[in-house]
């Protein structure tokens, strides 16, 4: 696993024209950029995807097709990594719980 990646959200950002933040969410979904897409009159406020999606669009069964597609060595840098991504996921809901989530402002 690449640095960059960490184990850290996919933030996906939706800027409109007048470069006001129109969607942001951590750990985004197809069907939520899709949503705040489709709805351009609105702000979307909802930092994170629902959990319930998330975790039906990233079940085992497609992190292992992931992988098998990788290859060998993407199951090694998925077992590899896997430490530092708890320690990472750890981290960061210490951070949140301590100081707050994201401001929509």
């Amino acid at each position: 696993m690449h640095k960059a990646y960490g184990g850290m959200p996919n933030i996906v950002y939706v800027i409109n024209p007048d470069g006001i933040v129109h969607y942001r969410c951590n750990w985004a979904t197809v069907d939520g950029v899709r949503e705040a897409l489709s709805d351009r009159e609105h702000l979307h406020t909802v930092e994170n995807a629902d959990m319930h999606k998330l975790k039906a669009s990233r079940g085992m069964m497609v992190a292992l097709r992931t992988m098998w597609t990788g290859g060998f060595l993407a199951l090694w840098d998925f077992i590899i990594a896997t430490p530092k991504l708890m320690k990472r996921h750890k981290l960061v809901d210490d951070y949140y719980n301590k100081h707050g989530k994201f401001r929509n402002s």
